[in-house]
């Protein structure tokens, strides 16, 4: 089941950490450590990475007919050129060459993508994370980083459907000072794809024996052999640290009169608005949160007022948390 978020205010919803749990020292690499007193923030306690890939029946699933399909069209294309060549009088079988190949070419970095997302993964250059108590290290690309928990700037939500539940799929984080690093927590066949179908223009989908992955206008659904086990707790533990850190700085700013904007929405000391529609805090009538969407309705009806994609909502759980604490002293 997908983690379900919780927030100050939320009645039997204690937060509990994820930060339990610790990595013995010695499968801890020697630069994690260096990183990790260069930038104070203690001793690494914690790896989270990919983990355990999908089974080998999942896997064999998507790549046997992905390779039979890349040795059938590398076989199409190397005639659609060969056989012009060979046939077609000079210059014409050159133009029919350039023609195959001008034809070819935009699909190529698609190929390459999708090929690397089903064949690929769990190597060296994995995104990896270890936790500690002042911060978070991590490495993509084999570059190491340092984040200090006061120091996140935006933490971004990737949602979607897996197998037929509105989930987390994974997120996006951006330091204030260092490159932005995302993760997701999906494992299984196409685990290596979900980048590729959610980053695509309009729709497209890829099926196999081991389900499917689709995406309509970034949205993205899979079914079939999957799971959310990546990278397990940390999405929950750098949500933890953002709320810890900074709700008490952004109820401080409320207090001196100050606008909190979240995206497309801004908290005022009035209420809520979005330079559209209005909502004051008398009028707020619930808060509802799932995986998808952040739900505010407006009394005396319980009108859905503002409809909130977490993907597009910059810190949810900030926000939420403001929401939740902000309606209780008003009372």
């Amino acid at each position: 089941m997908a983690w379900q978020p919780q927030y100050p205010g939320q009645v039997n919803n204690p937060f509990t950490s994820p930060f339990g749990g610790t990595t013995p020292p010695a499968q801890i690499p020697p630069a994690v450590f260096q990183v990790a007193e260069a930038a104070g923030l203690g001793a690494p306690v914690r790896e989270y990475n990919r983990g355990a890939n999908t089974s080998n029946a999942g896997r064999s699933a998507l790549q046997i007919p992905l390779l039979m399909g890349l040795i059938g069209g590398g076989i199409g294309l190397l005639v659609g050129i060969v056989v012009p060549l060979l046939v077609v009088p000079f210059p014409f079988n050159l133009v029919t060459a350039g023609v195959v190949l001008v034809v070819f070419l935009p699909f190529a970095p698609m190929l390459i993508r999708l090929t690397r997302g089903s064949f690929g993964g769990g190597g060296k250059h994995d995104f990896r994370a270890w936790a500690c108590p002042g911060g978070l290290v991590y490495t993509q690309g084999g570059q190491f980083s340092a984040l200090r928990w006061e120091d996140i700037a935006y933490v971004w939500r990737k949602a979607g459907i897996l197998n037929g539940v509105p989930s987390i799929l994974g997120y996006s984080v951006q330091p204030m000072n260092g490159p932005t690093f995302a993760f997701n927590l999906l494992t299984g066949p196409y685990a290596g794809l979900i980048d590729m179908v959610e980053n695509s223009s309009g729709s497209m989908s890829i099926s196999s024996g081991a389900g499917e992955i689709s995406s309509s206008g970034g949205f993205v659904q899979i079914s079939g052999y999957a799971s959310l086990n990546a990278y397990a707790g940390l999405g929950e533990l750098i949500e933890e640290q953002l709320l810890q850190r900074r709700l008490p700085q952004f109820l401080e700013s409320f207090q001196q009169g100050g606008s909190l904007p979240f995206g497309k929405v801004t908290i005022y000391p009035q209420g809520l608005s979005d330079g559209n529609k209005n909502l004051s805090w008398h009028e707020i009538a619930s808060v509802q949160v799932s995986p998808l969407a952040i739900l505010i309705t407006k009394q005396p009806a319980n009108l859905p007022w503002f409809n909130l994609s977490t993907s597009e909502l910059p810190n949810a759980p900030l926000f939420v948390g403001l929401l939740n604490t902000l309606r209780a002293r008003q009372g």
